[in-house]
């Protein structure tokens, strides 16, 4: 997504005064702006950088397999939930009969969780 200047709601600019100590513009105050990021729902499109396979051990190659899969998890619950009732759920209709229906899916994919 190609946000406009100041409307991002992935990123929120943070703004601080920094005063040189030393040096010729010592004494003299600058402003800094820096991105920060912030919590949103559109950093899950945004894919994580992958590291070099070289580089990673088997536990940090696990818990990466783990977090593909539970992307893959909500992708799909958006898919096959979400999208298909989307104005439902945009007008308040499909609250109720979409999250009872999320609800026991959840509570299924718990089950097998702890079955294995």
């Amino acid at each position: 997504i190609q946000w406009k200047r100041g409307r991002s709601l992935t990123y929120r600019e943070v703004t601080r005064k920094q005063r040189s100590k030393s040096g010729r513009r010592a004494g003299q105050i600058r402003t800094i702006t820096r991105k920060e990021k912030s919590d949103s729902f559109f950093h899950f499109f945004s894919p994580p950088e992958m590291p070099k396979l070289d580089d990673m051990d088997e536990d940090e190659a696990d818990a990466l397999e783990e977090a593909f899969d539970q992307d893959y998890d909500i992708a799909q619950s958006f898919r096959s939930h979400i999208i298909p009732k989307a104005v439902l759920w945009f007008t308040n209709e499909g609250v109720e009969d979409g999250m009872q229906e999320m609800i026991e899916e959840a509570a299924r994919a718990m089950e097998q969780n702890n079955e294995e």
